[in-house]
């Protein structure tokens, strides 16, 4: 098994058999980072959305269209987003939480998630690049307005040559619900607050996960986002959890598992 950071929440998996999925792949906006082509993201089985953000679902029509035949699994909300958009119903498979379903031979599980709340010194420090950059950042927000989530936050537990992958798009659980304790890899979201550090000790002591693979720490949409210190958080993990496995991936590389 086989998984690609691509950038913000954009992953793919592959299966030793060859079966392909992509997440919520998006197509990043800060030309100072290494920009996303996007025959990177054609030629999968199946699209997978975690939920009905700009940055998970803005660039899927692009995708879409780029790539005749792959399937779009998504819930309701992001599915009204995506048809608004011009995606063919026929090509969105909607789905709920604690549905099931296989994509070759990789199987699926939709869980419910939560997403992260944006605290206030994480929207104070993006506040002197909103005022720099007043027009972007008042096109990124009436986007943001637009695709709302409507709070319908999916969390991906994947089972795929005899490993187990748990899939965060937001930081966020349910508290109501049980999730696959000790998966190999937990991929985990570092964006939206500070606070995660803290927020995160208690899911992650229920989970086990014996690897956390970062994503989603990037600055993907300047001026709305930052550079998360997602190293600094790693040297925390390894303090509080020892025997915890981490990687900060780098883009558009393949790791083994």
């Amino acid at each position: 098994m086989k998984i690609t950071w691509f950038g913000t929440a954009s992953l793919a998996l592959e299966s030793n058999s060859g079966a392909r999925i992509l997440f919520d792949p998006f197509l990043r906006m800060n030309k100072r980072l290494p920009a996303i082509p996007l025959t990177d993201y054609v030629g999968y089985d199946a699209i997978l959305l975690t939920h009905g953000h700009v940055d998970h679902i803005y660039h899927v029509p692009k995708v879409a269209a780029a790539d005749k035949n792959v399937p779009v699994y998504c819930t309701a909300a992001p599915a009204r987003s995506l048809k608004l958009m011009g995606v063919d119903e026929k090509r969105i498979r909607r789905i709920r939480p604690d549905d099931s379903f296989t994509v070759g031979d990789i199987e699926i599980t939709a869980r419910p998630g939560r997403h992260v709340r944006f605290n206030l010194p994480y929207i104070a420090a993006s506040a002197p690049q909103c005022i720099l950059k007043p027009v972007k950042a008042a096109l990124l927000i009436a986007s943001g307005v637009a695709l709302p989530e409507m709070g319908e936050i999916l969390i991906f537990e994947i089972r795929c040559d005899g490993k187990t992958v748990t899939v965060m798009g937001s930081f966020g659980v349910d508290k109501r619900a049980t999730y696959r304790e000790e998966p190999d890899v937990l991929v985990l979201p570092y964006n939206g607050s500070t606070n995660i550090p803290a927020l995160a000790d208690t899911p992650l002591k229920e989970i086990r996960p014996k690897m956390v693979f970062f994503d989603h720490y990037d600055d993907a949409f300047p001026p709305l986002t930052r550079r998360m210190d997602v190293e600094n958080y790693e040297q925390r993990l390894k303090k509080n959890f020892p025997g915890l496995q981490t990687l900060i991936p780098e883009e558009q590389r393949a790791y083994a598992f």
